[in-house]
């Protein structure tokens, strides 16, 4: 649902990563099981877009680096690379 429109995956993800910069995390780990149909991968391709978006726009004023990882399946299949 929070990649349903751009105001909400946008709103979502700020959300996000003011929590990530007032705990003083390092950086955030998406956990997403295995999308299972085309509308799944391009939400997963969309939010994960969003999250690395707005932690590269917040490197420079926190000084810092900000990771993004994931626990992904190693088989190809499972995303639609075509639409990152």
């Amino acid at each position: 649902a929070m990649t349903v429109d751009d105001e909400t995956l946008s709103y979502t993800v700020k959300k996000l990563v003011d929590k990530i910069e007032e705990i003083g995390f390092d950086g955030v780990d998406v956990d997403w099981e295995f999308p299972e149909n085309g509308y799944d991968k391009l939400c997963t391709a969309r939010l994960f877009t969003a999250i690395r978006e707005e932690l590269d726009s917040r490197e420079e004023s926190a000084r810092k680096h900000y990771y993004l990882t994931a626990a992904i399946p190693p088989a190809y299949g499972h995303y639609d690379y075509d639409v990152l």
